[in-house]
């Protein structure tokens, strides 16, 4: 590889990181091809990519946000570039390490944070992004739907005693 291409791919490394809202440093020894396009595919649908560079080339491309991660590329690591939902995409990863036991998410940096195994998990346990907004959106409605049934009561009461009295009098 000539230094071209790597000053290139190092400049394409720094590009994913800044556009990144977190990364994930897994080690993937031993599963297939076949294995890692599957987990690339599926991470595909939640706007992430796994990626994987030249531990020393990931280093020159690391910002300040996610220097945390530099001690973590040893051996053979591949790097998670989560830009869309973070829940979901890494619940994805999550699931992925599920099946596969040869991969395994060493460390994961967001907002310049170190993540513990333990926050990655509830992370990945939160709804879809959609799903928690529907849930705000039902809490600011309830109470004027509630608002709304108390004023309506009254006059479906009134309606209803006058009714009442209607039919009394033609008895």
């Amino acid at each position: 590889m000539s230094l071209a291409d790597k000053q290139e791919l190092v400049e394409q490394l720094s590009g994913r990181m800044q556009r990144a809202r977190a990364c994930l440093v897994a080690e993937y020894q031993g599963l297939t091809v076949a294995e890692l396009t599957s987990l690339r595919r599926s991470l595909d649908a939640f706007d992430a990519e796994f990626k994987i560079a030249k531990n020393r080339l990931v280093k020159i491309a690391l910002n300040d946000t996610y220097q945390p991660l530099r001690e973590h590329l040893v051996g053979p690591v591949g790097v998670t570039y989560l830009y869309g939902d973070l829940a979901q995409g890494i619940k994805q990863v999550l699931d992925f390490q599920k099946e596969h036991e040869k991969f395994t998410v060493k460390a994961a940096v967001m907002s310049g944070s170190v993540i513990s195994p333990q926050e990655l998990q509830e992370i990945a346990n939160l709804p879809s992004r959609e799903v928690l907004i529907g849930q705000i959106v039902g809490m600011i409605v309830a109470p004027h739907r509630q608002l709304l049934t108390v004023i309506s009561g009254v006059p479906r009461a009134l309606v209803l005693v006058l009714a009442a009295l209607r039919d009394q009098k033609k008895d």
